[in-house]
């Protein structure tokens, strides 16, 4: 009995590390720029482990990152606005395929 439920668990175990390598794993950096002209300000955002299924996925989430971290900003800071565009940076794996990932996105 103890044998069946240790090779259950390998099996459970190996199913769980097959479906994390089907997500793709980001990590880099969200450049947004606050301002215009002699007062604009650069802000790097780093974004750690963000997952998706691909590309276009990461970048909904880089979106979501970039509008909540530069809303916390603005709030310090509301009379300049944030530039619509911001640049994201990253390098992504997806199992032992490895890409990067430079990308212009619309923060509303």
């Amino acid at each position: 009995m103890k044998g069946m439920a240790a090779a259950l668990a390998a099996i459970l175990l190996c199913a769980a590390s097959a479906s994390a390598d089907d997500d793709l794993v980001c990590n880099g950096t969200i450049t947004s720029i606050q301002g215009e002209g002699m007062v604009a300000r650069t802000y790097r955002f780093d974004v750690q482990n963000v997952t998706g299924s691909d590309v276009q996925d990461v970048l909904e989430k880089c979106k979501k990152i970039a509008a909540d971290r530069q809303g916390k900003l603005y709030r310090k800071d509301a009379s300049l606005f944030f530039r619509k565009n911001s640049q994201v940076e990253l390098e992504c794996r997806k199992g032992v395929e490895k890409l990067n990932v430079r990308r212009q996105i619309t923060v509303k």
